[in-house]
Parts: C-alpha cells; sequence; structure tokens
C-alpha cells in the first residue's frame, strides 16, 4: 500500500519528506519480508561480519572492540568467536601487555574464507543489480553512499543516527 493508500501524500500537512519516510519504512519491511531463505540468513549472520571487521582493522581486535562494531551483545560476539575458533578461522589469545585483556587474530584460514564469503555475496549483489539494470544500480549505490554520508555527519554531531531503543546508546 502506498503512503497515499495509507492517508499520506506529499500535500498532507506531515509533508513530503515524512510521506517520503514513511514509503522507505514500508518498503523496508517488505525487503525484510522478501529476504532470502534461512540459508543465505545463517550465511550472513556474525561470522562474516567478525571477519571482515578482523581484516579491516589490520588483523585484531578485542572481543569488546568487536561487539560494538557490530552492534552486538558481549555474549553474542563470545558465542561468533567460539565457533570461528572452532574452525581455525580466529585464535584468541592474551595480550602482550596485560593478559587479563583478550586479543581475537584472524587467521590465514580465516582470511581465505572471508575472501570466499566477500566474493559470494559481490556475485549476489552483482546477479541483483544486473536486474534493476545500469541506471538504476548506478542510482542505488550513490543514495546508499549519499545515507552513509549523512549518518556519519549525524553521529559525529552527536545527534540520532538510528531510530528505535538503541539509538540513544549508538
Amino acid at each position: 500500500m502506498s503512503a497515499e493508500g495509507r492517508g499520506m501524500s506529499a500535500e498532507s500537512p506531515t509533508g513530503a519528506f515524512e510521506a517520503y519516510a514513511d514509503q522507505l519504512i514500508h518498503a523496508g519491511f517488505l525487503m525484510f519480508r522478501l529476504r532470502s531463505g534461512r540459508g543465505i540468513d545463517q550465511k550472513l549472520r556474525g561470522m562474516p561480519v567478525v571477519l571482515r571487521e578482523l581484516i579491516v582493522a589490520g588483523g585484531e581486535l578485542s572481543p569488546g572492540q568487536l561487539a560494538k562494531r557490530m552492534g552486538v551483545s558481549d555474549a553474542r560476539v563470545a558465542n561468533i568467536l567460539r565457533s570461528l575458533e572452532e574452525r581455525g578461522l580466529v585464535t584468541r589469545t592474551g595480550a602482550t601487555k596485560d593478559k587479563r585483556r583478550v586479543v581475537v587474530t584472524i587467521t590465514d584460514t580465516g582470511r581465505v574464507a572471508a575472501d570466499k564469503i566477500r566474493d559470494e555475496g559481490i556475485e549476489m549483489v552483482a546477479d541483483f543489480l544486473k536486474e534493476l539494470g545500469e541506471e538504476d544500480a548506478r542510482d542505488l549505490v550513490r543514495v546508499v553512499n549519499r545515507v552513509i554520508e549523512v549518518m556519519e555527519d549525524r553521529r559525529r554531531e552527536g545527534r540520532q543516527v538510528l531510530m528505535g531503543p538503541d539509538a540513544q546508546g549508538e
């Protein structure tokens, strides 16, 4: 149902941006419902994100740093790290200066796995973008990058970036 169908229009007292926001929130809801099956969802949960964060950080982070970067609980990170360590994708060791502090390091096997997951993700997204067509794909990338700029500006300014109960604790 369009924003107009829910009683909103660009001419309504709420204005055009509120109507766009309503349409975008509704589209996000529909995209969530239409997402792929459980197999892909599981693949995108946790482990690949930890591996990517470790690579971006230069190979090692503390569990707390990972939790903060990912926006998840320490307990969730601990579970992910246990799975990754069992697979030989990361190691956990005591920090050199403070043995009470744990350092998570990506292994060579972890780097290979992360690269494979990234390549599969690129292929999947590229197939989707091909269906959008070159112009729409280019516009989508441009708009998403612009959204990231606005979010970074808002965070730098101390303004709310996300909505919901966790928004204030970013």
